[in-house]
């Protein structure tokens, strides 16, 4: 495909492409290939899932940020968040943050946020396609960008497959290609007024966290995480939605259930 330097695309069914990863997107452990079971990934939203970024050139909100990019954005922890992504990685888990923003954005709210936290790959708008692949669409006040999971599945390295991958986003649209292997939560928001948030809510992303958490434990323990993630989306409140076969299938989801973000 002219150019996309370092990209395999494979036409599917759905009329979208598969674009292999070029190696700078992804580090790897030395013995991956060693490895003889698939390695389970843990690909998670970045903003609204892990935390909340507000453009906040001016710093009024720097009393209560819990950090700042160099180009003004002020970030906010989603809470319970630290003690989930550490929690995961002690469990074996590789974690992957795939973002709709730019990389230079995701790059800057990992190095600000999650320092410390191993990460497997980085993905961002740059590697998520659209429904006419690089024509943005508007479909409401979202672009109609998807994250298309089988560009993980496609590299050895990574040594994932679908039976060991979960991708965690607030919004179906983005996670609507693999919905067997999604889990929508809501959206956390912060007073962009403020920065701030109240106590009540604090408590109910707590809650939100800790039954991803344990959603993420179980599955851990599965040899497909499908099993566990379908049992979730069978249960009351799970979200219907339409795959991109025409079928209409159940995604797993923590907390209310999600309209059509």
């Amino acid at each position: 495909m002219k150019g996309t330097r370092g990209v395999v695309a494979r036409v599917q069914e759905h009329g979208s492409s598969v674009r292999r990863l070029p190696a700078s997107a992804y580090r790897v452990d030395e013995d991956a290939n060693a490895k003889s079971k698939m390695r389970k990934v843990l690909v998670l939203d970045v903003n609204g899932v892990t935390c909340r970024k507000i453009y906040d050139r001016d710093r009024v909100l720097q009393k209560t940020a819990d950090a700042y990019t160099p180009s003004g954005m002020a970030l906010f922890k989603r809470p319970g968040i630290d003690d989930f992504l550490n929690s995961a990685v002690s469990q074996g888990w590789s974690i992957v943050f795939w973002s709709s923003a730019v990389r230079a954005t995701v790059d800057a709210i990992r190095s600000a946020l999650f320092p410390s936290i191993p990460v497997l790959c980085i993905l961002s708008h740059e590697n998520s396609p659209t429904d006419n692949h690089h024509v943005r669409i508007r479909a409401g006040k979202n672009w109609s960008i998807y994250k298309d999971l089988e560009m993980l599945w496609k590299e050895p390295l990574l040594a994932c497959d679908a039976s060991s991958t979960i991708i965690v986003d607030d919004s179906w649209r983005k996670i609507r290609l693999q919905p067997q292997n999604a889990v929508l939560v809501p959206s956390f928001a912060v007073n962009v007024e403020t920065g701030t948030i109240t106590s009540e809510q604090k408590e109910t992303e707590r809650g939100i966290v800790k039954a991803l958490s344990e959603l993420v434990l179980e599955a851990g323990e599965d040899c497909d995480v499908r099993n566990v993630l379908a049992r979730r989306a069978n249960s009351e409140g799970a979200l219907s939605l339409g795959a991109e076969s025409g079928e209409r299938v159940q995604i797993a989801t923590i907390g209310p259930k999600q309209g059509s973000k």
